[in-house]
């Protein structure tokens, strides 16, 4: 089964969807799945920062100092 991580920005326009989501994701379905919210909007500024977490959950190795 696949697994899924994904976040979202506190001040993201997204963020209703992504609230669905997850909801859907608990009663729906028995998939694996990680998701985390904090402060940013839907932009590179948020992505970069937590490209760090998405790489570490599937598996790589990575330090905040590597992707910074």
């Amino acid at each position: 089964k696949p697994k899924f991580f994904f976040c979202c920005g506190l001040e993201d326009g997204l963020r209703g969807q992504n609230l669905q989501m997850t909801e859907f994701l608990d009663k729906e379905t028995h998939l694996e799945y990680q998701y985390t919210e904090s402060h940013g909007i839907h932009n590179w500024y948020y992505w970069n920062k937590a490209l760090v977490d998405v790489l570490a959950f599937f598996g790589f190795e990575v330090t905040r100092d590597t992707y910074n």
